[in-house]
């Protein structure tokens, strides 16, 4: 994707790939980042008898971060201050006849944003660890300095429900060999880790 794009997502509603293949519309990631910084707040602020409206430390942290960055990125290519928002300010950089350097920079940047926006309001399962196997592509049950475990199964789809068997993979983190669809079902079988048992330990 271009820079464009990147603003586009960060800044405008969007058509995102649903999990069954389909397009739907999607909010700009900032906007959802700055529904995150106070998770569940119907837009009323809490009363003086109330409780205080709950703030996630992580979400400002974030939007303080990218705002900062983004306004001294402008001051050095400009030597001026952006007054404006944050999403003002990156629609601007997709207007700006950018130097390739900056170009490439920018690109670089706001697709780092997308990722840990997206990273943060939907965080995906972690692979499930295939403890004590071992890879039958490079014969190492442990890699690297420190001894991670080589084999790995991804079973998770993108709601973080345990997905069909014949959409699971297995990789290995040592050599980078990768089975999938029914090849994944004959390996678990010859590594002797029943599918069920996959399954009660999600």
């Amino acid at each position: 994707m271009s820079l464009n794009d990147h603003i586009h997502q960060l800044t405008r509603e969007h058509l995102k790939s649903s999990p069954d293949g389909q397009l739907r519309h999607a909010p700009a990631l900032l906007a959802e980042l700055r529904n995150a910084v106070t998770p569940g707040n119907s837009g009323s602020a809490g009363g003086a008898s109330g409780p205080p409206i709950p703030i996630n430390p992580e979400a400002v942290d974030m939007l303080t971060r990218f705002t900062t960055d983004a306004k001294k990125d402008y001051a050095e290519m400009t030597g001026q201050y952006w007054p404006g928002t944050l999403e003002a300010l990156l629609q601007h950089f997709a207007w700006m006849d950018l130097a390739p350097d900056w170009h490439a920079y920018l690109e670089r940047i706001t697709l780092e944003w997308v990722d840990q926006i997206t990273a943060f309001l939907w965080p995906t399962k972690p692979r499930r660890k295939l403890t004590g196997k071992t890879c039958p592509a490079c014969g190492l049950t442990l890699h690297g300095a420190d001894r991670a475990v080589c084999l790995s199964l991804g079973c998770w789809d993108d709601d973080g429900n345990l997905a069909k068997i014949g959409a699971w993979d297995i990789e290995c983190g040592s050599c980078g060999a990768q089975w999938a669809g029914d090849q994944v079902s004959w390996l678990l079988r010859a590594l002797d880790t029943p599918n069920v048992d996959i399954a009660r330990a999600g």
